[in-house]
């Protein structure tokens, strides 16, 4: 039992195999006899899995082994005592899932995010057959998140979902157009959660307004609102849920600004994000926002960060912004005054190339100083123009992950001394100059000769 701490792979083969066919990068592997012992020590080995991730791979043969071994077991479980299996991507999920677990599991989490082969998200028949047993087959299941192509929401598939009376965090992802007239049907189900904490809420193409019952919601801690063809106004009719919910974590996903200018698009986004937020600023700890217009448009950084200057609770924030953000002195820095709790912050929007279009790189340095506790700093770039000396005397620590992939730069021996006079400790650029861009490159080799000097 101790070995199977090292086991990475499991090889089905026949009675007739011999250990010695087994490839030498296998032999961290157990093979199964499946007609003899193997199948005896597969069962007791069985028993101590609790969690499991299944990768895909295109024609690949461990769907039909695990039919074999499903055939074997009588239609019995395989993991009998598994809790949590994460798939990143199977066509035919349904088959994979009840031949492994059981009324044990407690978490299953459906994704292909991060899988090349389109192949590899479950069909939409495949996902509501699997939708519709669990009741019956997952009774005591707490965590739900699939994601399927083609989803189609339906009132079977919400009763379904509505029997299971344990479940406390809910986040599949349908097919916007089958949700645009049972969206309220949808929520019916997930109201009747009484447990659910954690709810995606997908909200694009939705036709109407939320009914009065949505003042009764559980109380969520986290939410996602997913919408492709989302309006302001559907937004500011969910005010009451965000509001009556202690939120600690709030996602918006996928959602367009409908303006055609500046002035408008600025308007728009905070009208809706800045009301949205204002409902739950006491609370929310995580804010996520993926956003984008459908024209090409720069507005103010300044006006971007404002309405999250609201969240002193605020500790991770990731943005990503589709179109572009004009900074001005100060911008990132003055925010983050707001934020003394932050660790984790990652910004990103359009591709910019003009000096404007990036926070100054003193800016970034009284980020950081305004931010005592920020362990991961994420920006797509920084400009660096002539200044006086650096204060930076009241830098602490830097950031233990500072990624900031491109930049401007009009002198890069000036950059390369502050940055040497901002890190006196610094021992060894190498690493990062191998993989830098050519403008980094430039400003790191100028580092690299500075570091030399100094140690001598």
């Amino acid at each position: 039992i101790q070995s199977t701490k090292c086991l990475t792979r499991l090889v089905i083969r026949s009675s007739a195999a011999s250990p010695q066919s087994i490839e030498p990068e296998e032999q961290s592997t157990i093979a199964i006899d499946v007609t003899g012992q193997g199948w005896q020590r597969f069962a007791e080995l069985a028993s101590f899995v609790r969690r499991i991730i299944i990768g895909y791979e295109e024609n690949s043969p461990y769907l039909s082994a695990i039919l074999h071994l499903a055939r074997i077991n009588a239609g019995q479980p395989l993991l009998p005592a598994v809790q949590e299996i994460r798939c990143t991507g199977c066509p035919d999920i349904d088959t994979i899932i009840y031949s492994i677990a059981g009324s044990s599991l407690r978490k299953l989490l459906v994704r292909a995010d991060f899988c090349d082969w389109a192949s590899a998200l479950p069909t939409s028949d495949a996902a509501q057959r699997l939708l519709y047993k669990l009741p019956q087959r997952m009774p005591d299941l707490r965590s739900l998140c699939v994601r399927a192509h083609d989803l189609q929401y339906s009132k079977d598939v919400g009763s379904s979902i509505r029997s299971l009376r344990k479940l406390s965090s809910l986040r599949i992802h349908w097919k916007s157009s089958s949700l645009r007239e049972l969206l309220d049907d949808y929520m019916d189900v997930a109201f009747s959660l009484e447990s659910l904490c954690d709810l995606a809420l997908p909200i694009a193409k939705w036709e109407g307004t939320p009914r009065r019952d949505i003042y009764g919601f559980p109380p969520l801690q986290r939410l996602c609102l997913m919408g492709s063809n989302v309006y302001g106004s559907y937004i500011s009719a969910l005010y009451p849920l965000t509001k009556s919910s202690p939120l600690e974590v709030l996602e918006v996903l996928e959602l367009p600004l409908h303006a055609r200018d500046e002035r408008c698009v600025a308007e728009e986004y905070d009208t809706v994000i800045s009301g949205l937020l204002a409902t739950c600023a006491d609370t929310l700890t995580v804010v996520k926002l993926d956003l984008g217009t459908s024209s090409t448009v720069s507005i103010p950084a300044a006006s971007f960060l404002q309405p999250l200057r609201q969240l002193r609770r605020l500790r991770v924030c990731k943005i990503h912004w589709h179109d572009g953000l004009t900074f001005g002195a100060g911008d990132l820095g003055d925010a983050a005054s707001a934020w003394p709790h932050l660790t984790k912050f990652a910004l990103f929007w359009g591709w910019w190339s003009e000096m404007d279009a990036a926070p100054l790189f003193e800016d970034i340095v009284r980020f950081m100083c305004a931010c005592p506790q920020l362990a991961k700093l994420q920006l797509p770039g920084l400009a660096f123009a002539d200044m006086g000396p650096l204060d930076s005397t009241s830098v602490r620590s830097l950031p233990q992950s500072c990624t900031i992939a491109e930049l401007s730069v009009g002198d890069p021996s000036r950059l390369a001394r502050t940055l040497r006079s901002l890190l006196p400790s610094l021992r060894r650029v190498d690493q990062a100059l191998r993989s830098a861009t050519p403008r980094w490159r430039l400003v790191l080799s100028e580092l690299s000769v500075l570091i030399r000097v100094r140690s001598r």
